[in-house]
């Protein structure tokens, strides 16, 4: 059970970081050093999707109202690019933090050229959902895409960069489906859920 001196812990936290945040629209490709010495094997994460976990995701993002919209994530300190690579005709840039920490901290960034318009993959670690609940699947993997955000898989650890490349893959191309897909239509008085998948559980 998540006690109220944990909520309270937790929003603590979020209102004391939020203006060190970004968000996935926001976010910049320029000047982005490519990683020196990165073995793309580090990491071991089994997926972990729990409904519980996402649903207080969904809520954090919808308290942030309908003009803040977007999954947000402290501004790393250092950002390097991994790689480029092209799956499906889609032109994809990989890009990881050295050293993830914040409270809502990110791993891996993945900018997508799709033929409709760009997205971004985020892969992030949420600190107040981990303070809230112990042993929380609380790294949630998202996209924004033409106003609609949608998450895919849950791990409690980050995953390997070849584990988190092979899911991109599979979202860029379809074959991946979404656990959890919400938007925020204007003038509403709330954000509307579009799709929830089998494996919301």
């Amino acid at each position: 059970m998540i006690s109220r001196a944990n909520i309270w812990f937790a929003l603590l936290f979020l209102l004391t970081y939020a203006g060190t945040c970004v968000s996935a629209d926001v976010a910049e490709e320029v000047d982005v050093p490519d990683c020196a010495t990165f073995s793309k094997a580090k990491g071991v994460a089994r997926a972990t999707p729990n409904s519980t976990d996402l649903m207080i995701i969904a809520n954090m993002l919808e308290r942030q109202g309908e003009g803040d919209f977007h999954i947000k994530y402290d501004k790393p300190l250092q950002e390097c690019r991994v790689e480029n690579f092209q799956s499906g005709g889609i032109q994809i840039a990989a890009y990881r933090v050295p050293e993830v920490k914040g409270i809502s901290a990110l791993s891996y960034r993945f900018a997508l050229a799709r033929p409709e318009g760009p997205s971004t993959i985020l892969f992030v670690r949420s600190g107040v959902l981990a303070v809230m609940k112990q042993g929380a699947s609380s790294v949630h993997v998202s996209e924004e895409r033409s106003g609609v955000i949608s998450w895919y898989s849950m791990y409690k650890d980050v995953p390997s960069y070849e584990a988190a490349r092979t899911l991109v893959e599979d979202i860029a191309n379809g074959k991946q489906e979404a656990l959890l897909s919400v938007r925020w239509l204007p003038g509403a008085k709330e954000g509307d859920v579009v799709h929830i998948g089998k494996k919301f559980k």
